[in-house]
């Protein structure tokens, strides 16, 4: 469940951009990493859009505009106390004023 108020989680998801490649031109503000925990068979597993709008939210506290090399990976997390994990990765961007 991600601690981002709802208000947060919608500005992130309308502003933040899932680009293919990063424009030369683009900053780097950084690495980021979300991960959803699937616990119980009585849980719904976690979806890779929930995975993908933490990424955004994330990308969104740092003042990005975009992120890119999204990587959401299924991934054992037994010793986490979960089945299994959604794990994502992907790199914050700053975009040149009109690139946005």
């Amino acid at each position: 469940m991600s601690y981002a108020s709802l208000g947060d989680q919608r500005a992130a998801s309308q502003t933040i951009n899932v680009l293919d490649t990063a424009p030369s031109t683009a900053q780097v503000l950084g690495m980021l990493d979300a991960g959803r925990c699937h616990r119980s068979f009585v849980e719904t597993a976690p979806a890779e859009q929930a995975v993908l709008l933490d990424l955004k939210t994330a990308a969104y506290a740092l003042g990005a505009d975009a992120i890119t090399d999204v990587k959401i990976e299924k991934q054992s997390a037994l010793t986490k106390n979960c089945w299994y994990m959604l794990d994502g990765k992907a790199k914050a961007l700053r975009l040149p004023a009109g690139q946005e």
